[in-house]
């Protein structure tokens, strides 16, 4: 199966942090991905084409919006997953996208997802936790409490946790306790307020929240046109 990574122009990703999250729990990562490009302005600089390419585009900031596209900011490299990739094409995406990771010299990688808000302690005092690679642990400490051994990360995140543990290359996860039926941008401010410690960026949180109900309803508007989409590929449907 072809995956290709298509840059708009030759950039030197060596010592960079790359930036994702996907459909999740809440949607969560994508929320918060989302977020960082738009606070940041990130500049768009290559796209993700795949065999099974979700056909939907839209026409945002002067251009042609794509399913799968790469941002930089800085030394923060972001990508930016529209869609879910499809099951059976996730194994050969996430590889390409690791491989490609790895073999740029991008330094570390941070991934959000969302931690399904039932599995919150009694005392509910924590607000995330994490999933760490060995590669992570031995150059960095981070305060937040890992992921509990009995719970599992699931589907683009955990593909890529892996093959970064495999290949002893430094990733962290941050899982924000979210709600798992409808889209949670509280969640997604917590995974940016974290983002913005770590690597003392000052991305606005605020909006996040006081702008829930109106990202909830576009998440969910995004939703029903893929659903249609996929369910009738021939259909022209604007």
């Amino acid at each position: 199966m072809s995956i290709e990574i298509i840059l708009k122009k030759d950039v030197d990703l060596r010592g960079c942090v790359f930036i994702t999250g996907f459909h999740g729990i809440g949607e969560t990562g994508f929320i918060t991905v989302n977020h960082i490009v738009e606070s940041l302005n990130a500049e768009l600089i290559g796209y993700l084409l795949t065999e099974q390419y979700p056909p939907l585009v839209f026409f945002e900031n002067n251009r042609v919006a794509t399913p799968f596209e790469l941002f930089m900011y800085r030394n923060f490299v972001i990508f930016l997953p529209r869609f879910q990739p499809p099951a059976f094409e996730q194994v050969s995406l996430i590889k390409t996208l690791a491989s490609w990771i790895m073999d740029r010299g991008i330094e570390e990688a941070v991934l959000v997802g969302g931690l399904d808000s039932r599995f919150k302690t009694e005392t509910g005092s924590e607000q995330l936790r994490a999933v760490m690679t060995s590669a992570y642990l031995k150059t960095r400490k981070i305060d937040i409490p890992p992921l509990e051994k009995d719970l599992f990360v699931a589907g683009p995140l955990a593909l890529l946790l892996a093959i970064f543990e495999i290949n002893n290359f430094p990733a962290v996860a941050l899982l924000p306790y979210a709600e798992r039926n409808r889209p949670d941008p509280k969640a997604a401010a917590i995974a940016v307020q974290k983002i913005n410690e770590l690597y003392g960026l000052d991305i606005p949180v605020q909006p996040l929240i006081e702008d829930a109900e109106r990202i909830e309803r576009e998440i969910e508007e995004l939703r029903r046109k893929e659903e249609h989409v996929r369910e009738a590929p021939s259909t022209m449907y604007v």
